[in-house]
């Protein structure tokens, strides 16, 4: 009789080990889950972010080509009237030498 006190007490004290093991066991799940959710939510919120950078960048990219265009046509507008300048200047001195060719030439016919 005291053989079997014995093993039921053995027995209930390894019930209850193993009780107490499970609900340990089950905290620990719970607590992996939470963190899981936890970490899943944060995963969205950075692709969240990812996705807001690559459009800020995508803007920012757009705006660097729109301004080296305008830079570009500003640059070549400069080219185009500082040569138109020096056409007008050629021009100029042409007719100014022309002039001062023809002044030569009819001061030269009167005092012939």
């Amino acid at each position: 009789r005291r053989v079997a006190e014995q093993e039921a007490a053995v027995e209930g004290r390894r019930r209850r080990e193993l009780e107490e093991r499970e609900q340990m066991l089950r905290r620990e799940i719970e607590r992996l889950r939470a963190q899981a959710s936890a970490l899943e939510a944060r995963v969205a919120e950075s692709a969240g972010e990812v996705s807001a950078l690559e459009q800020v960048l995508g803007d920012a990219r757009s705006e660097a080509e729109a301004e080296a265009k305008a830079h570009q046509r500003a640059r070549a507008q400069g080219v185009a009237e500082v040569a138109a300048m020096h056409v007008r200047i050629e021009r100029e001195r042409g007719e100014r030498v022309r002039a001062e060719q023809r002044a030569e030439a009819e001061g030269k016919a009167r005092r012939v």
